[in-house]
């Protein structure tokens, strides 16, 4: 979905434009996913599975710590990402009206394997989005359980790490992609 200029753009220059995320139309684009990795934290916290917390630290304590960490991760760590968004779903109303210039744009199609062969040729990942709330507080409980995981492990060493870096510890590269694949579902449409 497009406006026709955009598509005239693409269609005269054989290429697409991605967008930086930060000034993306969707406020919640990058913090999304960090809202519901606190959220889900701050759960397992008061959950009776994270005990050692409670006796380490209070709730404040833990909720500051892991705001810390969060606020620290979207300004030194986030890195400059461009996105180009498509959609499954050849005719949506929400689709014309956010994207195709209020219904006067056009909608075109793009063969799936020859993106993700131009994908793979020019090192982009592809990532289709969870809207499913309930699917991606599954994976952010699979991320928090391996975080007070490594926590509880240093506690029971006696190690005195910053959160920050156990969770960066817990965190490998394809974790930290689980954020910025996760969307708000009022924007459901897009992928």
């Amino acid at each position: 979905y497009c406006t026709l200029s955009v598509f005239e753009s693409v269609y005269l220059s054989r290429k697409y434009r991605l967008f930086d995320i930060t000034k993306s139309n969707d406020s919640k684009e990058i913090t999304y996913g960090l809202d519901l990795f606190k959220n889900t934290m701050i759960a397992a916290y008061n959950a009776t599975r994270a005990k050692y917390f409670r006796e380490g630290a209070s709730k404040e304590t833990f909720t500051d710590l892991v705001d810390g960490w969060v606020d620290n991760l979207v300004k030194t760590n986030i890195p400059v990402c461009y996105a180009i968004c498509f959609s499954v779903e050849q005719d949506l109303l929400s689709q014309w009206r956010g994207y195709a210039d209020d219904g006067r744009g056009l909608s075109f199609g793009i063969d799936k394997a020859k993106l993700h062969s131009w994908a793979s040729s020019e090192k982009f990942v592809l990532k289709k989005i969870e809207y499913n709330r309930n699917q991606q507080r599954k994976r952010m409980r699979e991320i928090s359980d391996e975080v007070i995981r490594l926590i509880k492990t240093n506690l029971n060493r006696k190690e005195v790490k910053p959160i920050e870096d156990i969770i960066s510890q817990s965190l490998e590269n394809d974790e930290k992609e689980e954020f910025e694949s996760k969307k708000n579902d009022l924007c459901r449409d897009e992928i």
